[in-house]
C-alpha cells in the first residue's frame, strides 16, 4: 500500500524542521494569539502531526492563564510524540486528543467551544475539505475564527515538491468558495507571496 505524503514521517520531521520554519515564519501564526486579557480562548489545532504550532502557540501564551491549546490528529504515533513534548517543556496549556476520522468531525463531549481553528498544512490531507468546514461548526464558539496555512500550488520549492507533491495540494480559491459555501466569511487571503498562503474566516451563524 502506498503511503500518502502526509503520512510520511519525513515529512512530518520538515514540518517541525528550520526548513520549514525558514518558509513559514513563525509570526505566521503568533499573531493568532489573542489580545483578551480575562475570557477564556481556546485555540485548536487541527491535524496537529508532531504539533508545531500548538507547542509554538504553547509556549508563547504559557503565562496567559486565559488561553489553552487542543491539538487533535488521527495518528495516534504522532499524539504520542506531541505529549513527550509538552512534558518535556513542562507545557500545561495544551491538550492533544485523538480524532478517529479526518474528515467527519465529531469532536469529545469535554472539548470546550472553540475561538480559533487552526489548519496548517493538514486540509489537503482530509478526504473532504468542504465537508470539514460543515462538521466542525458545531465545536465552535460563535463568531470563531478559522485560520488556514497550506503550501501554494506554484512553489518551487524542490525539497516541497519532493516531499508533499503539487497534485496533492488544494488552492486558496477552493478553499474560500467552500469556506463561503458553508457559511464562514472569508476576511483575509493572502497568497501569491510566498510558498504558502493564509486564509483567515469567521463563522456567522444564521439569525
Amino acid at each position: 500500500m502506498v503511503e500518502k505524503p502526509h503520512e510520511v514521517l519525513r515529512y512530518q520531521e520538515f514540518l517541525v524542521s528550520e526548513i520549514r520554519e525558514s518558509l513559514v515564519p513563525k509570526e505566521t501564526y503568533l499573531k493568532f494569539l489573542s489580545d483578551e486579557k480575562e475570557l477564556p480562548v481556546n485555540y485548536l489545532d487541527f491535524g496537529c502531526g508532531l504539533g508545531y504550532v500548538a507547542l509554538l502557540l504553547g509556549e508563547a501564551s504559557r503565562d496567559r492563564k486565559n488561553i489553552h491549546i487542543y491539538a487533535c490528529d488521527y495518528q495516534e504515533d504522532l499524539l504520542d510524540l506531541l505529549w513527550k513534548k509538552i512534558v518535556q517543556r513542562k507545557l500545561t496549556n495544551i491538550t492533544p486528543f485523538y480524532l478517529p476520522d479526518r474528515s467527519l468531525i465529531f469532536f469529545p463531549k469535554w472539548l470546550p467551544l472553540i475561538d480559533h481553528i487552526i489548519f496548517s498544512f493538514s486540509l489537503s490531507c482530509v478526504d473532504d475539505g468542504y465537508k470539514v468546514f460543515q462538521s466542525i461548526k458545531k465545536g465552535l464558539r460563535e463568531e470563531a475564527y478559522v485560520h488556514i496555512v497550506d503550501w501554494e500550488n506554484h512553489s518551487e520549492n524542490q525539497l516541497l515538491k519532493e516531499l508533499f507533491p503539487p497534485e496533492y495540494r488544494l488552492t486558496a480559491l477552493i478553499l474560500q468558495q467552500w469556506l463561503e459555501l458553508t457559511g464562514y466569511v472569508v476576511e483575509a487571503l493572502e497568497s501569491g507571496a510566498h510558498d504558502y498562503f493564509y486564509i483567515r474566516a469567521q463563522l456567522v451563524r444564521p439569525d
